[in-house]
């Protein structure tokens, strides 16, 4: 099922990008896969900012800018660290990739 391969390529290609350093984000990615849902969790909870990064280093896709707000601090104290992205690249390949498949198979009916 192309949600099931899409689901485990993209969790595989998160696991091998992550920063060696991290390995507590590297094994808490976890997928789940049912019917046509699928999902990638990552469940240390320091993963998004490494991600985005903090501070003044904060870099995030336009397109995110909504998802990321969710961990945007209050401005207690000042720690600037660069995006380290490991999982947004890997999404946006395999979405696109999700897309073109199901485009193909839905005008080969």
């Amino acid at each position: 099922m192309l949600v099931a391969k899409t689901t485990q390529d993209l969790s595989r290609g998160t696991k091998a990008s992550v920063p060696v350093k991290y390995s507590g984000i590297r094994q808490s990615v976890k997928s789940v896969t049912k019917d046509y849902h699928g999902e990638v969790n990552i469940a240390a909870h320091y993963a998004p900012y490494v991600e985005f990064g903090t501070g003044r280093l904060v870099n995030v896709p336009q397109e995110l800018s909504e998802d990321a707000m969710q961990f945007k601090g209050r401005g207690i104290r000042q720690v600037n660290r660069s995006a380290e992205p490991y999982f947004y690249p890997h999404f946006f390949v395999q979405r696109d990739k999700f897309f073109k498949q199901v485009q193909k198979a839905l005008t080969g009916l």
